[in-house]
Formats: structure tokens, C-alpha cells, sequence
């Protein structure tokens, strides 16, 4: 605007001196964020459920809120897990993820709980003089079906009828609860 520039109310606006009008584009540069979920597995559902969410700039890092996640967990038989750690894949594979975590993108993060009690089946033989006792190298939790594996005990004298568990007889096959 020229110097002495006055509205239609003649008031002037610039008091005696030049007014210059510049035209420009401003860049406004932002800092990106990306989201951060902490997962838990629900034991009476089908899958894993967010429990926690954040945005977190990229670059920075990342931690969950201590006292959000249980030590250990029960399913619905009453088995008893514990918790080991965090992982980047609901797959529960490969490293566990180290806090606090610097989030390069939108990134989630499962809660991996693993048995505390599980039981072992063992066969005895009961003295045989030949013929095989199974071996079982499974881990079972209580109210897993376990079914009982082939092998026969000889002992001289005796007719091999199963195996024995709390009272009842099983063979090859049968499959009992696990306590």
C-alpha cells in the first residue's frame, strides 16, 4: 500500500510510512507419530485383545505402563500360566522384545503366557521281563485328554491287562483327563 493510505472513513492506517505486501508459502514441518498396542490373550475367547494404546512419535520409544499386566493368568480348566514376555508377532516367535522399544512405526505388542504346572505321564513296567513300556514325552495341562500309547510289558507268569490310573485300567488307545 502507498504511503498515506486512508480508508473510506478517511482514518489512516499506516502513520506516514510505506506498507509492502509480500506473498509466501509457509512450510510447517511435524514431528509423525505411529501407534503402539500392548495385546493380552484372552483364554475365554479366540484370540488376543488390546488392552493398551498410545501414539508415540517416530523415533522415540515406548514401554508398557507397569501394573496393567498380570503376572499370571487362568484359563478355563483352572491351569495357571505365567507371563514371559512380549513379542512383535501374535505368533509368540522369535526375539523377545526389549523395553524401552524406539517405534520406527505403528507396531503391537503380544503378551506371552506359558504354563506354570504341567504334568508328565510315566509307565512302569512293574518289574517286566520283557516285551515294551511306552514312553511319553508330552507335557499336559490339567483337563487335557491324554490317550494312552502302545506298548506291551511281558512278565513271566502274568497276563498284561493295562495300564492302572486312580482305580481304573487303560489300554492302548483309551484316553483319561488329566487332573
Amino acid at each position: 500500500y502507498p504511503m498515506g493510505w486512508v480508508d473510506e472513513n478517511g482514518t489512516g492506517h499506516d502513520g506516514g510510512r510505506a506498507c509492502y505486501h509480500v506473498d509466501m508459502t509457509v512450510s510447517i514441518t511435524t514431528k509423525e507419530k505411529a501407534s503402539a498396542t500392548y495385546h493380552l490373550w484372552d483364554y475365554n475367547s479366540t484370540g488376543f485383545t488390546p488392552v493398551e494404546s498410545s501414539m508415540v512419535y517416530i523415533g522415540e520409544t515406548t514401554s508398557p505402563k507397569s501394573g496393567n499386566y498380570p503376572a499370571t493368568k487362568k484359563d478355563a480348566y483352572g491351569n495357571v500360566y505365567t507371563f514371559d514376555g512380549w513379542y512383535t508377532n501374535a505368533g509368540l516367535t522369535g526375539e523377545k522384545v526389549v523395553f524401552p522399544y524406539t517405534v520406527n512405526s505403528a507396531v503391537n505388542f503380544y503378551a506371552k503366557y506359558v504354563p506354570k504346572n504341567t504334568f508328565k505321564v510315566t509307565y512302569d513296567g512293574n518289574g517286566n521281563t520283557g516285551g515294551t513300556v511306552p514312553t511319553d514325552a508330552a507335557s499336559y495341562l490339567s483337563g487335557n485328554q491324554v490317550t494312552i500309547k502302545r506298548g506291551t510289558p511281558e512278565k513271566n507268569g502274568y497276563t498284561f491287562e493295562g495300564w492302572e490310573y486312580d482305580g481304573d485300567v487303560y489300554t492302548q488307545g483309551q484316553t483319561f483327563t488329566m487332573p
